[in-house]
């Protein structure tokens, strides 16, 4: 028996480890030599089989735990585990023991985004057949240590949310939520909702309204933000609202519910049809004040195996780096939470990103001795974008790898994945994955990059082109 753990996220160790242990809690298994545990990834014939499995560890009745990265068609959790001798079929649920959603994000840097924003995906993953036995937790990885081991903040926003969660079965690690309940009936969720402070008048209030005339329950919240001209753009109250209609469904309630004062437009829903929110109002019977829903709102399988993202080398260098001495200071893997940036104490500053702020963040950013590598992941079609990118890194550099490693060296370089068994053509490209798994590596890297790979081959009259795996 096999454990397989998927995600469309770098897997970070300490979510790892608490993925595993909770296995072993929930399953009797003893687990030993956790703390040794190494991300390996796996070649088979010199290629890399876009997969990795964990080294060091051992869990009684378990042969081994392999990670594998995946994407979700939507709105999608983190993490899947699944228990089995071969590997998960593409889209299945069959065997999913726990569907985990993380954030580092802290009540006090966003209660929305905290809260609000991951709810969107527990709820999703209810649309989805095969998954009704998983567990569902969210995780909250708190890396600043704000809040590690404390009871939510008091916020009404986190104390509401929570119970909600607690309401649909979803389970919070990370905080303690102890003396917090799951809302029990409609009228408790719609009196403690009336209760939270209201925003400025200049916002619309999400409220809980029960209409006896119309048989109806009325929840108003805005599904734009501005600037977004009436599209279904905003994301915390997407969440909000996904969460409030669920919970409303969950207690009992069989008549209709209406969204109003959402402020979109019939418009961009008929240009919509594959919007997430628009997904679930179809399986949770919601109506939208004053739209007509497309009547056919496919819902799609809910992940897939990734081998084509640009995610895929980035993450394995990133994997790699790690594992040989190397640090991670900075990432932002396409499709993947941005990370705090990383001073050489390993205190963690915010980076910000929009108008007036950074224009242009890196995929990945690692310290190799003293030496900064900034770098850009893109698929190999994609190059010349690529190197247009880096040369955008300026602002990054000075506004925070100069600050904190003043004495660095730097190099911005791009990473690529996929395209044919080609040699590497300009002398920015670091490392290519191509389609068929063949590493590649420019022999210009760093020399201890350079001696985290085994050497298999160099092309002849192309010196700086090194196959490699991982030794």
């Amino acid at each position: 028996m096999n454990l397989w753990i998927l995600t469309e996220e770098r897997p970070k160790k300490g979510v790892l480890k608490t993925i595993i242990n909770r296995y072993s809690e929930d399953n009797s298994r003893a687990v030993h030599d956790l703390e040794k545990m190494r991300i390996v990834p796996d070649f088979a014939g010199g290629r890399f089989i876009f997969q990795y499995h964990l080294e060091g560890i051992s869990i009684a009745g378990i042969n081994e735990v392999y990670l594998k990265l995946i994407s979700g068609n939507g709105s999608f959790v983190d993490y899947l585990v699944f228990e089995g001798i071969c590997e998960p079929a593409e889209g299945s649920g069959e065997n999913c023991l726990y569907a985990i959603e993380e954030t580092k994000t802290t009540d006090s840097e966003s209660r929305n985004t905290a809260i609000y924003q991951r709810a969107t995906k527990f709820v999703t993953l209810d649309q989805h057949k095969g998954f009704s036995n998983a567990k569902k937790i969210m995780l909250y990885n708190d890396e600043m240590g704000d809040n590690v081991g404390k009871k939510p903040s008091g916020s009404n926003t986190n104390i509401i949310g929570s119970k909600m969660f607690k309401a649909l079965g979803i389970e919070i690690l990370g905080r303690d939520t102890s003396s917090i309940q799951p809302f029990s009936t409609l009228d408790e969720l719609i009196r403690i909702k009336h209760e939270q402070r209201r925003p400025p008048d200049s916002n619309t209030a999400v409220t809980i309204t029960k209409s006896e005339s119309q048989n109806a329950i009325i929840v108003t919240g805005r599904l734009d933000k501005k600037g977004s001209y009436g599209k279904i753009t905003n994301d915390p109250n997407m969440g909000q609202l996904s969460l409030i209609c669920a919970v409303i469904r969950h207690l009992g309630w069989e008549g209709k519910i209406i969204i109003d004062k959402h402020n979109i437009s019939q418009p961009t829903i008929d240009a919509s049809v594959k919007n997430k929110f628009l997904k679930i109002c179809k399986n949770l019977d919601i109506e939208l004040q004053g739209i007509v829903l497309p009547s056919i709102l496919q819902v799609s399988d809910y992940w897939h195996y990734e081998k084509n993202s640009e995610k895929i080398a980035t993450i394995f260098l990133h994997i790699v780096a790690e594992e040989k001495g190397m640090r991670g200071i900075f990432q932002n893997h396409a499709g993947c939470e941005k990370s705090y940036f990383a001073g050489p104490s390993g205190e963690l500053v915010t980076t910000e990103k929009g108008k007036n702020k950074i224009k242009k963040l890196p995929d990945l950013v690692l310290d190799i001795d003293g030496h900064i590598e900034i770098i850009e992941g893109k698929n190999s079609n994609r190059l010349s974008q690529a190197l247009s990118d880096i040369s955008q890194f300026g602002q990054f550099e000075s506004t925070y790898v100069k600050p904190y490693y003043p004495v660095a060296t730097t190099r911005r370089s791009v990473v690529l994945t996929g395209g044919n068994d080609l040699v590497l053509k300009h002398k920015d490209i670091l490392l290519q994955i191509s389609r068929s798994g063949l590493v590649m590596l420019n022999s210009s890297a760093p020399q201890k990059l350079i001696d985290a790979f085994s050497i298999i081959s160099k092309i002849s009259g192309q010196p700086e082109t090194l196959i490699v795996e991982v030794k």
